[in-house]
């Protein structure tokens, strides 16, 4: 989905989270990211305690973190490989680079010192999720045992963060934008532990403010799923109105232009764009059910092989995005170009998580054939 969002003029823009949410699979990347890690990091903690679970946490975001670096290099080297041979410096400048400093190309526009690319300061509009992600990461320990201690009160801290930032746009630092990180990461924080609080459950027991003990509430879930309803429609009109040409000017004597900007702000996590994932949130699995027979046929397993493999396909595609970008910028915007562009990234996408689950049905073969055989060696 992130690919298909990327791809300037792409007609399947439509049909993604994008086309009817004010919500996109930023949101949808970093809630889901949040559920799993409290799904699968919340049993290593009951399992295993604080300690093991803190070494597998901290494993898991430096990989993300070196998965970042990674990108970036690939990221900078073909812009600005891309902008010296069409001899475009102004392609290299939209991208976060500047062309005619020599290996100082690779670096970021505003910062000339190799430091902030490793302190993360250093973030093109492509590589802006994955600095967020290695800071929740960082963190999700300490999360993790405050859902488990106060699970209300975490996440009414996390609320309180977020909303401090609407106020008063606190940020963290950055070499590409004045205002800070593209994603801020202390607003994006709370969608993330939301994800947390759903994911973590305690095992054997019944926690009444357990993420979805308060959701399937019968008392409280009618007027949560109208609410959600009444919302998703209302997002759903006013992105559709967006793209169909439609302007914003409507709402300029409702509001103020300000804060009408600041209600659907991507970077800041406006109030909007939470609503709107939240609305799908509650909604999805009223829609897709879990036994649902898609998600057991032919034409959903892609799309699961694709998820078990999120952080190496969510790669892939960015850089599928950047290259797609570079065609239709450069090459042609054409539709049929265009839907090359679509069939070729999707397969290679596809094909490169069923390449990763097999070779990983491979390793696990492997070790299993391993282990019996030094069963059967003890044993004589």
């Amino acid at each position: 989905m992130i690919f298909i969002d990327h791809v300037p003029g792409n007609p399947l823009y439509y049909f993604t989270f994008r086309g009817f949410a004010l919500a996109d699979a930023a949101e949808i990347f970093v809630l889901v990211s949040g559920y799993t890690a409290g799904l699968v990091y919340g049993r290593v903690l009951d399992r295993d305690g604080l300690g093991k679970a803190t070494s597998r946490i901290w494993q898991r975001a430096l990989r993300i973190y070196s998965t970042h670096l990674l990108l970036f290099l690939v990221f900078a080297i073909t812009t600005v490989g891309l902008a010296r041979y069409v001899g475009s410096p102004a392609y290299a400048s939209w991208q976060g680079f500047s062309v005619g400093r020599g290996w100082g190309d690779l670096l970021c526009r505003g910062d000339h010192t190799i430091s902030s690319i490793f302190v993360l300061k250093c973030q093109p509009d492509l590589l802006a999720v994955l600095p967020a992600y290695t800071v929740f990461m960082l963190f999700l320990p300490a999360i993790l045992v405050a859902v488990r201690v106060q699970p209300l009160l975490t996440v009414a801290v996390s609320a309180l963060l977020w909303v401090v930032v609407q106020v008063t746009g606190v940020n963290l630092p950055s070499s590409t934008l004045e205002s800070g990180w593209l994603f801020n990461p202390l607003a994006w924080q709370f969608l993330f532990v939301i994800g947390v609080w759903l994911g973590s459950t305690r095992h054997g027991t019944v926690n009444r403010f357990n993420g979805h003990a308060i959701l399937s509430n019968q008392e409280w879930r009618p007027a949560i799923v109208r609410a959600a309803v009444a919302i998703a429609l209302l997002c759903a009109a006013i992105q559709i109105f967006w793209s169909l040409g439609g302007s914003a000017a409507w709402a300029d004597g409702l509001l103020p232009e300000a804060i009408t900007w600041r209600l659907a702000h991507k970077g800041q996590l406006g109030p909007a764009r939470l609503v709107s994932i939240l609305a799908l949130l509650v909604l999805t699995p009223l829609v897709l059910r879990r036994d649902a027979r898609f998600l057991h046929g032919r034409l959903a397993r892609p799309i699961i092989t694709c998820g078990q493999h999120s952080l190496a396909v969510f790669s892939l595609g960015i850089l599928l995005a950047q290259w797609s970008e570079m065609v239709v910028t450069f090459v042609s915007g054409r539709i049929p170009v265009i839907a090359a562009l679509n069939v070729a990234g999707i397969a290679l996408q596809i094909g490169f998580a069923a390449m990763l689950a097999q070779s990983k049905s491979r390793h696990r073969a492997t070790a299993k054939a391993v282990s019996s055989v030094g069963m059967i060696e003890r044993g004589s």
